[in-house]
């Protein structure tokens, strides 16, 4: 003989009531305490009348990131000669059209890969949808493209920063967006680092061993 036992929906009253009764009130609150003003002296670390640019560079470097400056011309020949010192010939690339500098690696002796294994890539170029002066981060959304995947997987990553792409710190970032948000935000620090062997950090184990960014003045 088979027992049914009737289960009793949860309305979104008997929920909230549940709420209400572990917080120990009747009701929800709806008049929501304003917060206090942001104290920009101790928020801002850094202003955006500063030379923005600067601080991110060296405080990019000073994570272990690898940062050069240079001019649109000179983009396509400065990643080629990294790629190079590094012995990266198999690549995956995803930057926007004005930043594409495919015919150039590719008379340079780079293969240009879109499809495979991006664990077996040996290095990954993209742009980037921001850069925080304040902490060196990069930030890369998801969205059609293999961005994602080409900053975190592989272990080198070229990461193309426009000049314009710079800001303060991440409350402007952030006060700056508009419309949807990606489906996800990759904050960048510096290369792959891990400390959960033996307490002793290591560099690399699961993602970029190296990080090399090239701002582009002009841009």
């Amino acid at each position: 003989m088979t027992t049914t036992r009737s289960v009793t929906p949860t309305t979104r009253k008997v929920f909230m009531d549940r709420v209400h009764q572990a917080l120990g009130r009747s009701q929800t609150p709806t008049q929501i305490q304003i917060p206090p003003a942001i104290d920009e002296s101790i928020a801002r670390l850094v202003q955006s009348s500063e030379d923005i640019n600067r601080i991110f560079i060296e405080r990019a470097a000073a994570t272990g990131m690898i940062v050069e400056s240079v001019s649109r011309s000179e983009l396509g020949n400065a990643v080629l000669k990294f790629l190079k010192a590094e012995s990266a010939v198999r690549v995956g690339m995803a930057v926007a059209s004005d930043l594409d500098i495919a015919a150039e690696l590719e008379a340079g002796g780079i293969e240009l890969v879109s499809e495979g294994d991006r664990f077996k890539y040996d290095a990954g170029i993209t742009d980037v949808q921001g850069a925080v002066a304040e902490t060196g981060t990069l930030l890369c959304a998801s969205d059609s493209t293999p961005r994602r995947s080409l900053s975190l997987v592989v272990p080198l990553h070229v990461a193309i920063v426009r000049k314009s792409d710079i800001v303060a710190d991440h409350l402007d970032y952030w006060n700056a967006q508009t419309g949807s948000m990606p489906s996800s935000l990759s904050l960048i620090t510096g290369p792959s680092k891990t400390a959960d062997i033996e307490g002793i950090l290591v560099t690399g184990v699961h993602g970029p061993s190296k990080v090399f960014i090239l701002v582009i003045q002009d841009a």
